[in-house]
């Protein structure tokens, strides 16, 4: 009896393993994210799949209320003169009003190019299927999945995998 509960242990020990493998293969094998992210305007529609191949890409997806996420804002505004190497997409699930207050408590305009919105259709989630926030996914500038981080992570950390890849 024993020897049949260790053997069921471990196949679902192994199958878990499995699925939380396939779920990291996913984002590598699956085309660029096609998301539509609802603008702080609240009326203009911003589609991902329109996003020019001249630049590598980060998807940042966060929440309001976050304490990393709000580190990674700051983060962010203080390496302001590097981000326009990068096209940075900005997310989260949330309704306009509480981004618009982040994006105002952390001054994020002074990002350039910065895309930030609410994506209401939760396509990032879905696509990326992540379990935390804030969550980052780098892409080439040929847009091919190359990193993706969750919580704990820095514009250097995006740098890094940036430069490692020959992207920049």
């Amino acid at each position: 009896m024993k020897t049949n509960n260790h053997r069921i242990h471990f196949l679902l020990l192994f199958l878990a393993g499995a699925f939380q493998f396939a779920q990291s293969q996913n984002i590598k094998s699956t085309p660029f994210p096609s998301i539509d992210i609802q603008l702080m305007d609240s009326s203009t529609v911003f589609q991902t799949k329109t996003i020019a191949k001249d630049k590598p890409v980060v998807f940042l997806v966060f929440n309001t209320t976050c304490e990393h996420c709000r580190q990674e804002a700051a983060d962010l505004v203080k390496n302001k003169s590097r981000l326009d190497k990068i096209r940075l997409v900005m997310m989260s699930y949330e309704n306009i009003t509480p981004i618009k207050n982040f994006y105002n408590r952390y001054s994020l305009s002074q990002i350039e190019g910065l895309v930030i919105g609410r994506d209401y259709r939760f396509a990032g989630a879905n696509y990326f299927s992540y379990e935390s926030v804030p969550f980052c996914a780098v892409y080439s500038k040929k847009h091919l999945f190359l990193k993706s981080f969750e919580r704990d992570f820095t514009t250097d950390s995006i740098f890094k995998v940036l430069k490692s890849n020959a992207e920049l």
